[in-house]
């Protein structure tokens, strides 16, 4: 049998999970009409939301192969039956030693049901994925499960580094919004030492709320940002006065303006 599939088969009879809430797992639960994500240490409370987790490559023996993070859920955080699938949602990024900014030439692929499912792509554009777990039936609507993530399948070439994966979780549940993105660290061999650097960089870029009344870019809000708004709206500027986001300038960006302002920034 060739190398590959001796270890893919060790990895299907060995990496079944435990029933329990893993730390390193994503907490998952319905929060106003939508998926929402968290993270949880044995014996603290759950904190809400926590869309990052970090998981090392080669951890359970087998190189460029992990279990985590899976995904559970606190009793009724979740309605009974239902399934919940995922999507990749952007390319694969590679640690450099200051940002994330540079695509890997890696992937990661998602495995389920031993079968491999999505890949990450070479640009940023969606991949779906399956659903891969269902709540139990009973009140509790417990959920815990886990997919297989592998790195460059099917070659078990060992790779150091770090990368950075993101993704969203949704569910076949009718009126629930997905999580929006949500994102792994993996990390394996020389690239153990730099994960604290790597998660710094995703809280301070991907996880800290824009201050979306910054027009600027000063990072303080003044005068000088009102300014800066106000004539970009007047020159159709795209760019400066789409506060919401929208694709169109209207009185909704000069709303999110003014509360942006008022709410001043993090």
């Amino acid at each position: 049998m060739p190398r590959a599939a001796t270890v893919l088969a060790a990895i299907v009879v060995t990496s079944t999970p435990a029933l329990a809430q893993h730390d390193a797992d994503y907490l998952v639960r319905i929060n106003d009409s939508a998926l929402e994500l968290g993270s949880t240490v044995p014996g603290d409370d759950p904190v809400y939301p926590f869309p990052l987790k970090v998981a090392e490559f080669g951890s359970e023996g087998f190189a460029n192969f992990t279990n985590d993070p899976g995904v559970d859920s606190e009793p009724g955080a979740l309605i009974p039956g239902m399934g919940i699938g995922f999507d990749i949602t952007a390319a694969l990024r590679e640690w450099d030693g200051d940002d994330f900014d540079t695509i890997s030439d890696d992937t990661v692929s998602v495995r389920d049901g031993g079968v491999i499912v999505a890949t990450t792509p070479a640009s940023d554009q969606a991949v779906p994925g399956d659903v891969f777990g269902t709540a139990n039936s009973d009140a509790g609507a417990v959920f815990h499960h886990h997919v297989q993530f592998f790195l460059n399948f099917p070659d078990t070439t060992t790779v150091d580094g770090v990368w950075l994966f993101r993704w969203s979780l949704w569910t076949d549940e009718p009126g629930i919004a997905p999580t929006g993105d949500a994102y792994v660290v993996f990390a394996q061999g020389t690239g153990v030492a730099q994960v604290d650097d790597a998660i710094a960089w995703v809280e301070d870029n991907l996880l800290t709320p824009a201050c979306v009344a910054d027009c600027d870019g000063s990072g303080a809000l003044n005068l000088d940002d009102i300014d800066c708004f106000v004539a970009g709206f007047l020159a159709a500027d795209m760019g400066v006065a789409d506060c919401d986001g929208s694709g169109a300038l209207n009185l909704d960006d000069i709303d999110c303006f003014v509360q942006g302002f008022l709410a001043g920034c993090p």
